[in-house]
């Protein structure tokens, strides 16, 4: 399943908008359930890695004055 969605977060080659504060912290569980597995199964398959680091560039959220108000 990890190979899976390395092959995903690599697919993302151009700046990616999340619009949804949940979807974002969603896929930062995504991420460090990834990085979790990765380290604690003593992995030597870096792909996963290199896929985080590969779409994280390009994954971004822009706060409303929106989200600010119902806060």
């Amino acid at each position: 399943m990890r190979e899976v969605v390395a092959e995903f977060l690599k697919g993302i080659n151009s700046p990616k908008l999340i619009e949804n504060a949940e979807a974002l912290k969603t896929f930062g569980e995504l991420i460090k359930y990834l990085l979790t597995a990765f380290v604690h199964e003593k992995d030597d398959n870096f792909r996963v890695i290199y896929a985080i680091l590969h779409s994280s560039q390009y994954v971004f959220y822009v706060k409303t004055n929106e989200e600010d108000s119902e806060r």
